[in-house]
């Protein structure tokens, strides 16, 4: 009667872990170290050992390919990765020689992010909302490849803001394939474009201003211009008969015009004019009065 008893509870306890053990533990099939209790009739065995492999064929089913055909685990195929699902979040493993963990933790946000730990105790955070997270250093000029990092049409290279907290658009290839920069966006280089369709900085162009700035006037007849227009002043005596004025350096290539002005006071009909000009000088005669005494200004080149 006492065999019937143990048979009869195991029956039980079998029956209420497939039906409550879904409700309590989310499988059909528990996995309890407790069991088969002590006493138990050993005829009952075999039901625990179907159980413990149910139960274990169950939860590797999770990760793994591992389905029952029947009864039977026949696929050829059966053991082979569905996925890996990693259980975190959890801390920095601690390192050690020749091994190497992947796993995820919490970044910045507390999103569990994939990670990547080296025997060296270096820590890489792999993923950062649902991108690659690439920071400065990660690449190096002898190890990166165009290929590693090529976009799809019409999507922006992005990085991260100074808060950590979003992302900002760089750089794409338009729909239409043409290379596409924001506004905005601050470009590196302060050397001179190499086509028309270039872009330079505002550094190079300050550069360029100040290069080319009018130089400052230092007193004396003559000034040149960036550029090289020529300005000339004075002033000069001119008599009722013709005056030459020569300047102290010749206009290098033309001389576009002299203009006069009589700073003879007070008398209204002090005149005179330009009879010709020269690279070298111009020719003035007075009119009424002798001599008019004149301001002079020459344009040239």
């Amino acid at each position: 009667m006492k065999t019937k008893h143990i048979i009869v509870i195991a029956f039980l306890s079998a029956v209420i872990g497939a039906v409550l053990g879904p409700i309590f533990y989310g499988w059909t099939y528990t996995y309890d170290n407790d069991t088969p209790a002590v006493g138990s009739a050993p005829g009952l065995g075999y039901a625990y050992i179907q159980e413990i492999k149910k139960a274990a064929q169950e939860r590797m089913n999770v990760d793994h390919y591992w389905p029952l055909t029947g009864t039977q685990v026949s696929d050829s195929e059966a053991g082979q990765h569905r996925q890996v699902e990693f259980y975190g979040p959890i801390t920095t493993p601690t390192h050690a020689t020749n091994k190497g963990w992947l796993y995820i933790k919490d970044d910045v946000d507390d999103k569990a992010e994939l990670h990547w730990l080296d025997e060296d105790g270096n820590e890489k955070q792999i993923t950062s909302a649902g991108i690659l997270k690439v920071v400065a250093g990660d690449y190096d000029a002898d190890s990166i490849d165009q290929d590693d990092i090529r976009l799809a049409n019409d999507s922006y290279l992005t990085a991260r803001n100074v808060a950590g907290d979003g992302d900002l658009n760089i750089i794409k290839a338009n729909a239409s394939g043409v290379p596409e920069i924001l506004v905005g966006a601050v470009l590196s280089a302060d050397t001179e474009p190499a086509s028309n369709a270039g872009i330079a900085n505002k550094k190079y162009v300050d550069d360029q201003i100040t290069a080319i700035q009018d130089p400052t006037y230092s007193g004396g007849e003559s000034h040149t211009f960036d550029g090289g227009l020529i300005i000339k002043r004075g002033s000069v005596s001119v008599a009722t008969s013709n005056t030459t004025k020569t300047f102290a350096a010749a206009f290098p290539a033309s001389c576009l015009g002299v203009w006069l002005q009589s700073y003879t006071a007070p008398n209204t009909n002090a005149e005179a004019c330009i009879v010709s000009r020269s690279t070298t000088n111009f020719v003035a005669k007075g009119i009424n009065i002798n001599p008019i005494y004149c301001y002079w200004i020459a344009l040239g080149y």
